[in-house]
């Protein structure tokens, strides 16, 4: 942080004017001068500060003690810490802060005295004193960041990127990181491959905890998130941010930490159902308004946000670790990761202050995540609360969604409930929808999304939302693996995936809303065909992949399925995995998918062309997709252990333990070699373990 001093009172204190000769003037706070004003009379050379290449330097001034206590305290509370929080002889400096080149650190403006000169030390020290006084340091954190904000681009970012995360010791203890760790390897994010890792280290879960208890203990060195790019339908993509295992658990024992202080609804959200069937209670309405905020993860102010979280907790100074654990894992000032249990708290406070000013507003308001329903009386009161929710949604840095901002009568709406339900029953026949019922709400249920978010925008207002894409079960898929579906069931899914492929043929006449129950009705179909063994739906694979990306994860699943039924399914699998490699048409996240697919299918004698592309995928600029071929090419025993331990410094913390789990698993000796710490010794521990 850069330190000001006042024209006048840089000039009073290198000079026998005194404190009461100068106190009829109004003197300018520091807070007010701009980057790079002269304090005093001199060449270009006296401004202050100087920046060079995105650092901010400020020489030595002649601090008092209670100046340079608010400087270390203003850069080391409220998340803002460096790990030498000391201010040197010879530079105010922060950690990453040097001298411009040919210059020295220790200059003063011209006409000043160094700060050994002994002349006016009192006057000096006791005006300086005075001066700073009014700033409380409780609030010094929030003056360094809005006064940060206005610097130099440059300079802001330099400054920000050379801090790092200091838990306070008596934060330790409150953090339960066994409870955190247990939740982040027990859990599965639907949208990506398995993370065998993952489930190796499970098994010695309190172990990893205490070593990283003891290591946060210490130090916290945040890295930055790595971003896949998910894929929508017909609406491009969806940022996720991938984090190493000890920055997730770090989030969510933080985030934890701070829900427990905080009130029910915002720790805890209520059913997406009870959600959009809440405007029905209330008296009088007749009309719903609906509408969700743009990009809503994407535009979090972590300065608001630590406002609010205060404001509803109370815990300073967890709430402190985590804005300045956010700032380092997203890079900047907004925005938090994606898809992430920990996230959906935070998220929920953020935009809880919408909803609090609608309803004092007299508005009957409903919010689950970023979506909104508002029940009202007349159409006129409809608009006044749309637009007081895109001014208040303003205020926080968001943007109303407005190709889904609508208002429906009641009579709608409450038609809306049903329809999907409603179009779902006339696709099959009756003697079958039963069955099908049970396919949506039983062992073979793979949400996406993704994919039921297209029901949202043809009015459907039961299909699932889209921030549930985590399961908290380990292993996701293994319990429906070697179930039999009935043949009714079979029967139902079969007729889905015609009604799919029918549709995009051009053969059918739908509605948007048919077309979108159809998507979602075929991804819960993929995988029960898998398990079924039907082969049918191989040729319509890359139709599926090129027109409704978002249903790649369950197109992994029916090909992993189908895999187990015998040698010539697998036959047609790998030849089906041949043809889509080779159109080079499809994103890196479902390359990824691919990949994992591929993986699942037992290994043949023959050379496929998919095995060549594994090799290839080694190579890609995307680390997930390098890290997630290496788990293939392991399983499949087509890679060498020196081959998969040269990608080990190539992929980020996010996936590094995975590309470990590979090398372990062709050569564990090569993996406890290669392994950099004590988590990554335990994981091929527990290969070794397995394997004897």
């Amino acid at each position: 942080m850069a330190v000001w001093l006042t024209r006048k009172k840089r000039a009073r204190q290198c000079s026998s004017e005194t404190p009461a000769e100068a106190s009829g003037r109004r003197v300018r706070p520091w807070t007010e001068m701009r980057p790079g004003e002269r304090l005093s009379p001199g060449p270009p050379s006296s401004r202050l500060p100087e920046y060079r290449e995105g650092v901010a330097l400020v020489p030595n001034l002649p601090l008092a003690p209670a100046m340079r206590t608010l400087c270390e305290s203003t850069l080391t509370r409220g998340g803002v810490r460096g790990r030498d929080r000391s201010l040197d002889e010879d530079t105010t400096t922060a950690t990453g802060w040097r001298a411009p080149k040919g210059s020295h650190a220790g200059a003063l403006p011209s006409g000043s005295r160094s700060r050994r000169e002994p002349s006016q030390p009192t006057q000096a020290k006791s005006a300086a004193t005075r001066r700073f006084r009014f700033l409380s340091m409780r609030r010094a954190p929030s003056h360094a960041r809005r006064r940060l904000g206005r610097l130099p681009l440059g300079a802001n970012q330099g400054f920000w990127q050379t801090l790092r995360v200091r838990i306070e010791p008596a934060l330790i203890p409150r953090l339960n990181f066994k409870d955190a760790l247990k939740a982040e390897l027990g859990s599965s994010n639907r949208l990506f491959p398995v993370r065998w890792d993952q489930r190796v280290l499970l098994a010695r879960s309190d172990e990893v905890a205490n070593n990283i208890r003891n290591r946060l203990t210490k130090r916290v060195e945040p890295t930055r998130a790595e971003t896949v790019f998910v894929d929508k339908n017909r609406r491009g993509t969806r940022p996720i941010s991938q984090l190493s295992l000890i920055d997730r658990v770090l989030y969510r024992a933080l985030v934890d930490l701070i829900a427990a202080s905080m009130p029910a609804y915002l720790s805890n959200r209520s059913p997406h159902a009870d959600f959009v069937s809440a405007p029905l209670a209330v008296d009088g309405t007749e009309f719903v308004s609906t509408s969700d905020v743009a990009a809503f993860y994407e535009y979090v102010d972590h300065d608001v946000l630590a406002t609010e979280l205060e404001a509803q907790s109370g815990e300073a100074l967890a709430i402190d670790a985590l804005i300045a654990l956010l700032f380092d894992l997203m890079g900047r000032r907004v925005g938090i990761p994606q898809i992430h249990a920990a996230s959906d708290v935070l998220g929920d406070t953020y935009i809880d202050v919408v909803r609090r000013r609608l309803y004092r507003s007299g508005f009957a308001v409903f919010t689950y995540s970023d979506d909104f329903r508002i029940a009202t009386d007349s159409l006129a009161s409809a608009k006044s609360a749309l637009e007081m929710m895109a001014r208040e949604a303003r205020s926080l840095g968001l943007t109303l969604n407005e190709s889904k901002t609508f208002t429906y009568r009641l009579a709608k709406y409450t038609e809306s409930l049903e329809a999907f339900a409603k179009a779902e029953a006339q696709l099959f026949e009756e003697t079958d929808v039963d069955e099908f019922v049970l396919i949506r709400s039983g062992h073979y249920e793979l949400i996406d999304e993704a994919a039921t978010e297209a029901a949202e925008d043809a009015k459907s207002f039961g299909s699932t939302p889209e921030d549930d894409a985590i399961s908290t079960d380990s292993e996701p898929t293994s319990s429906s693996a070697h179930v039999e579906p009935t043949p009714a069931q079979a029967g139902a899914a079969s007729r889905a995936l015609a009604k799919w492929v029918e549709e995009h043929d051009g053969q059918g006449d739908s509605t948007s809303q048919q077309t979108a129950t159809t998507e979602s009705l075929l991804a819960v179909s993929l995988p029960l065909l898998g398990a079924a063994g039907d082969t049918s739906g191989l040729e319509h694979i890359s139709a599926v992949l090129r027109q409704a990306p978002a249903l790649t994860p369950n197109v992994a699943a029916y090909l992993t399925r189908l895999a187990r039924h015998g040698l010539t399914e697998r036959r047609l699998i790998r030849q089906t995995l041949d043809e889509l490699v080779s159109e080079h048409s499809f994103s890196t996240w479902q390359q990824m998918w691919l990949a994992e697919a591929a993986g699942s299918v037992r290994r043949a004698k023959r050379r496929y062309g998919h095995y060549e592309w594994l090799k290839e995928c080694l190579q890609d600029h995307d680390p997930a997709l390098r890290a997630v071929a290496a788990s293939a090419l392991a399983r499949l025993g087509l890679a060498s252990a020196d081959e998969l331990r040269a990608l080990l410094d190539g992929v980020g913390p996010a996936w590094r333990t995975l590309v470990l789990w590979a090398v372990a698993i062709v050569d564990v000796d090569v993996a406890e070699a290669a392994a950099e710490d004590k988590i990554e010794r335990i994981l091929v521990e527990e290969v070794r373990g397995a394997a004897t």
